[in-house]
């Protein structure tokens, strides 16, 4: 049952380029599939921190397990990278645990 309500939860990817060069249009992503084939993914945010040159993009995955690939176009410096996951807070309350504490005392 957990993995049932892990897989329904919608996930966020964010990730940041810190200390960077590169901007926003300087980057495309793209969800690589089986078979050598893959198709552009187009929907996801861009910004960039003008005072901490810090490239920052987030997109809603479509899936839980999904092959994305971020091309940087250009020759310029990465700094530092992060990563993040990010989903909603997400309760399961269960109706037998209950009955289930009551019949064990």
């Amino acid at each position: 049952m957990k993995f049932i309500m892990l897989d329904e939860q919608p996930i966020t990817l964010n990730v940041e380029f810190v200390s960077t060069g590169f901007f926003c249009d300087n980057i495309t992503m793209q969800q690589n599939m089986d078979r050598d084939r893959h198709k552009s993914f187009t929907e996801f945010n861009c910004s960039f921190d003008d005072d901490y040159f810090i490239l920052s993009l987030s997109t809603h995955l479509p899936q839980h397990r999904i092959n994305l690939q971020f091309n940087l176009i250009g020759l310029y410096f990465i700094g530092g990278l992060r990563i993040c996951l990010l989903g909603p807070k997400f309760c399961l309350i269960l109706n037998y645990l209950d009955y289930l504490l009551y019949s064990l005392t």
